[in-house]
């Protein structure tokens, strides 16, 4: 029968062309005959665009997904890495690796536990290869900007927030909420200084200012219950550098207020705390003359 006769329309006879209804054993689309041909969909004529919907899973049997100029963006695979992204990537408002995106969360990670044995929620490693001009490499940068209006109150406002926890039966060696180390690997060039951890003055200020500014600030460590514990506000340990200067505590100008000297002991009767007399600064000593009653001895400066 002839498809301009009623009677033909239902016949599925012409493999050759997709029964929109779709056929028994599925159907395939195939673009072109020759080499590198391509297949191409378009929602309608129209100059304003619809969609090319996939109202099913959409299964990529190459694993690649490719951006307007032909270059692998999205490469998805049985093998790790099941997704590899290719390029710059960015995400929109919230993003979530583990669970899914909480309000207010930029990003949420929660990765699955495992028997490894180490556990990196966020690791990063950026290696900067400077071939010319001067740059910065940040392993983590951050920082936090709230901008509040008449009538709300931000509690709580940190570039960096962290806390430690260890749960469970088992036993943990050490828990630290920060914990930072520099490192130099340099076969050449000048010398620099180096910080494990450099506090900057504040940054802005306009017509309000904070009441107190603090550099770094230490709670009462001994706080948090009446158990038997140790409670240390800071602890500095000894300073034995081979060469050059080795002093735990070094506050005030030029010529310190006050300078605490690390490296071998001192010496009889002698302490490693130096005082600043009226812009010299001088060693605290023991006075073997004067006692100040039994068990104790008078302190004195060395001239």
């Amino acid at each position: 029968m002839w498809h301009k006769d009623l009677l033909g329309l239902g016949a599925d006879d012409h493999l050759q062309y997709p029964l929109l209804l779709g056929r028994a054993g599925g159907q395939s689309l195939i673009g072109g005959t020759a080499l590198g041909e391509d297949l191409t969909l378009q929602s309608t004529a129209h100059a304003a665009r619809g969609y090319v919907r996939s109202q099913d899973d959409l299964q990529l049997l190459s694993g690649i997904l490719r951006d307007p100029s032909n270059n692998p963006s999205i490469t998805v695979q049985a093998a790790t890495p099941n997704v590899a992204l290719a390029g710059h990537t960015r995400l929109g408002d919230t993003a979530a690796i583990g669970v899914n995106p909480a309000t207010g969360v930029g990003l949420k990670v929660a990765p699955p536990l495992s028997g490894a044995s180490n556990l990196f929620v966020i690791a990063g490693d950026p290696t900067l290869a400077l071939t010319g001009g001067t740059w910065g490499c940040y392993g983590f940068k951050s920082q936090a900007t709230a901008l509040v209006s008449a009538g709300a109150t931000a509690s709580e406002v940190a570039g960096l927030y962290f806390t430690a926890v260890c749960g469970g039966s088992g036993n943990a060696n050490a828990a630290y909420a920060a914990w930072v180390r520099a490192g130099v690997a340099f076969y050449g060039g000048s010398a620099f200084p180096m910080w494990g951890l450099k506090v900057r003055s504040p940054l802005l200020m306009f017509s309000t200012y904070p009441t107190s500014c603090y550099g770094v600030d230490i709670d009462d460590q001994g706080s948090y219950g009446a158990g038997t514990h140790n409670a240390i506000g800071l602890r500095i340990a000894n300073q034995t550098a081979t060469s050059g200067l080795k002093y735990l505590i070094e506050a005030g100008p030029a010529t310190p207020y006050l300078r605490l000297v690390g490296g071998a002991a001192p010496g009889v009767g002698l302490s490693n705390l130096w005082v600043n007399f009226n812009g010299i600064l001088k060693q605290i000593q023991e006075d073997t003359i004067n006692t100040a009653g039994a068990g104790f001895r008078r302190l004195r400066v060395v001239n």
